[in-house]
């Protein structure tokens, strides 16, 4: 009998320490390894067996398009007193690992 695995999938309006591509740096060719930081789940949609996963990255000094982070996320979250989520550009993946099914 199979069952679900919940133990590994993402789950929106969650915090993650992520391997973000910027979109200036993706249009670079001397990009070597993208930065980890932190980022906000922002949408996760199953397809089939699949996880779809779209991140926004959490900046220090963003400009444009952005939400302010409560000062007491911030302070739990080890934040500076400027980072804010940025609605500016995601990073779209699938989620790693097989969520469907525990034997």
């Amino acid at each position: 009998m199979q069952q679900n695995d919940t133990s590994n999938r993402p789950e929106a309006d969650t915090i993650i320490d992520f391997r973000y591509l910027e979109g200036r740096d993706a249009a670079s060719k001397t990009v070597e390894e993208p930065e980890i930081r932190p980022c906000l789940i922002w949408n996760v949609r199953a397809i089939e067996a699949l996880q779809l996963v779209a991140v926004l990255p959490i900046l220090s000094g963003a400009t444009g398009a952005r939400v302010a982070i409560s000062p007491a996320e911030r302070a739990a979250l080890g934040l500076d007193d400027t980072a804010d989520v940025v609605f500016e550009e995601a990073n779209v993946f699938l989620w790693p690992g097989n969520p469907t099914t525990d034997r």
